[in-house]
């Protein structure tokens, strides 16, 4: 992320500063993706990168983006205001498609893992 653009001085400055991998990036790094999940994952990578290269023209501060760790509500959402520089290829509709087709893949497996009891339906 660090070698990302950034259009907001003083989140390129956090980013150019973060000098410690989080837990998640280090878990990914030591482990095998599925397909479906390395498409999530490299789905989400373009939206952040989108996101960094034109935090200027979105409503950031209505998101309360202060930092360069902002999550995905944040940036889901301060995105879709500026969805239109994007048609035909929405970064945040491309990665709801990814992980829509991720999600299809674990469903049933929650229940033959024992996440769930398989008595109960939870999901309809």
């Amino acid at each position: 992320m660090r070698r990302w653009p950034c259009a907001h001085s003083d989140i390129a400055t956090q980013l150019a500063a973060a000098n410690e991998d989080r837990y998640l990036a280090k878990w990914i790094d030591a482990h095998k993706l599925s397909p479906e999940a390395r498409a999530v994952l490299d789905a989400a990578r373009v939206l952040y990168r989108e996101f960094y290269d034109n935090i200027t023209h979105t409503p950031w501060m209505d998101w309360k983006i202060e930092t360069w760790d902002v999550g995905y509500y944040q940036i889901r959402n301060a995105m879709k205001s500026i969805s239109d520089l994007y048609a035909p290829t929405d970064p945040v509709e491309s990665l709801r498609k990814v992980h829509d087709a991720l999600r299809a893949k674990l469903l049933p497996q929650v229940y033959s893992l024992g996440f769930l009891n398989p008595d109960v339906v939870y999901f309809e």
